[in-house]
């Protein structure tokens, strides 16, 4: 008997990798309690055997064929165990017995060299991810006692490119090489080989969860008026996917239903989708604009985070939940600053009203230099700025805000955060981030700076409402100081011009607080 061997934690998928060390240890056991209870078995395999019944649980063959026995000391195998055949890389054919009715979860994963399976006719059900990542897999046959398929079967399988089910499956269906269930009402699979462009049957009224998962080859998907809802993770993933128009009888987008879809330019929200999922549009850096309807109810967290081209989020002016200004998502009241697009703007300057400033609110804002936030703002969610590579400045015009974590500003950036002299609780650092005091401001760069039409002009920038004294001086000498303007910063700047100028041969400006 060949002993056991353990896989590597960092080759199991997330959803399973908390398993790791229980599987490792029932394959070094079952050996051992084998040698003990059974008189035989073939040297390739691990099994159990109860009531009667073989499981097989493991599989160390090197070959790249494996026939699967139907016995196995005199016991009829009726299952492949969940992981048995994981990530068993040299495997180019597997035949199963007729008298496996069952395949547990990830049993085949990463089987990326497997060509062909011969699924028995008497198998009733398939586990979750069952042959994710077999990548050479080409097609596949659903016999028709199968009555159970488990969530992504065929996930990250990206030479699948048919998915054919038996005529008389009671359960499943199959039409153009795409899984469905039996009265065609969900799509449940389209396999991943798939390209160009593909239309929805028209009885489909739900696109199941990760239903076109990593279909890197489909150009564009017609989704038909019809269709009530699109599942979570249903197109994570379409690398290839340009646009979407979603029709009026979607009702809910799911999580993550069109994250990484990194072509996805524009995408129509019709009038009729009452739900956003979180990060249903997460990671689609080519998305350049979106439109919620009056229909949406709610969204998400960080459901449009990381579209670094998105410049405007538009909401329909009848929505009852929800609001934009200048292309910014905030709910209807304007309170609370919900999602600021990635390519929006380079300074911003939260409004008055606002007073909680949402998760991952400015998340990957790549063109984001500097925010100013107004002392209305009392709170700051998780990963508010994350991501923020160009963030420079953070202006406060108020008091401490609290913070959700220290990963408020989780950007590699060389960032300061500013206070004003008078404002209380701020400390040397903020968020993780140093501070220091926040002083009225002469823009030398602004395109106003210097001689406009025979006055000397400059924009002075600070917090809004704050008033500003200029003075001026032959010297840098304290005691010649003295007064030619006051400017209140309605907006947070002004513009100070000063036609005496030319009768100065030298002339210094400073600001100060009155």
């Amino acid at each position: 008997m060949q002993p056991s061997t353990c896989i590597s934690s960092d080759a199991w998928p997330n959803s399973v990798a908390g398993h790791f060390s229980d599987v490792c240890a029932l394959r070094w056991l079952l050996p051992l309690v084998l040698a003990l209870s059974a008189s035989a078995q073939p040297a390739d395999y691990v099994y159990t055997a109860v009531d009667g019944k073989v499981t097989i649980t493991g599989y160390f063959g090197n070959g790249r064929v494996a026939t699967i026995p139907s016995t196995i000391d005199g016991l009829p195998v009726t299952a492949i165990g969940s992981l048995a055949f994981f990530h068993r890389s040299s495997l180019t054919n597997v035949t199963i017995p007729d008298s496996v009715t069952s395949i547990g979860s990830y049993a085949f994963a990463r089987c990326t060299l497997l060509e062909s399976i011969t699924i028995p006719d008497n198998l009733t059900n398939i586990g979750d991810a069952a042959f994710a990542d077999c990548t050479t897999l080409a097609s596949i046959r659903i016999p028709s006692s199968v009555t159970m398929i488990g969530v992504g079967v065929f996930a990250a399988s990206t030479n699948l490119a048919e998915i054919t089910v038996d005529e008389d499956n009671p359960a499943y269906r199959s039409v153009d090489g795409v899984l469905c269930n039996k009265s065609l009402t969900t799509l449940i699979q389209c396999p991943e080989g798939k390209s160009g462009s593909y239309s929805i049957p028209d009885r489909v009224i739900r696109i199941g969860d990760r239903a076109f998962a990593s279909a890197t080859r489909l150009a564009s998907v017609s989704i038909l008026n019809g269709v009530l809802s699109i599942g979570d993770s249903a197109f994570i993933g379409c690398a290839s996917l340009t646009s979407v128009i979603i029709p009026s009888s979607v009702t809910t987008i799911g999580e993550t239903a069109f994250l990484a879809c990194l072509k996805l330019v524009s995408v129509g929200i019709s009038n009729g989708v009452a739900s956003i999922g979180k990060a249903a549009f997460y990671d689609c850096p080519s998305l350049a604009a979106i439109t919620i309807p009056s229909s949406v109810v709610r969204i998400g967290d960080y459901a449009f985070a990381g579209c670094t081209s998105l410049a405007a989020i538009t909401v329909d002016a009848g929505n009852s939940n929800y609001g934009s200004v200048d292309g910014v998502l905030f709910d209807k009241s304007l309170t609370t600053l919900i999602q600021c697009p990635g390519g929006n703007t380079v300074r911003y300057t939260v409004p008055n009203k606002v007073i909680s400033i949402g998760d991952y609110a400015f998340h990957s804002c790549v063109s984001l230099t500097s925010v100013t936030i107004p002392n209305s703002v009392k709170f700051i969610g998780n990963g508010a700025f994350h991501s923020c590579t160009s963030l420079a400045n953070v202006y406060f015009e108020g008091t401490r805000p609290s913070l959700s974590g220290e990963t408020v500003f989780g950007c590699s950036c060389d960032l300061t955060i500013y206070y004003l002299p008078d404002a209380l609780s701020w400390r040397s650092t903020f968020g993780g981030r140093p501070t220091a005091v926040w002083r009225p401001q002469i823009l030398p760069r602004d395109s106003g700076f210097g001689i406009q039409a025979n006055p000397f002009e400059f924009t002075i920038r600070w917090a809004r409402g704050k008033t500003v004294v200029v003075e001026a001086s032959p010297s840098v000498v304290d005691s010649l100081w003295s007064p030619v303007g006051t400017n209140t910063l309605a907006d947070g700047s002004s513009y100070f011009s000063d036609p005496q100028w030319a009768s100065h041969p030298t002339r210094f400006f400073r600001l100060r607080s009155p």
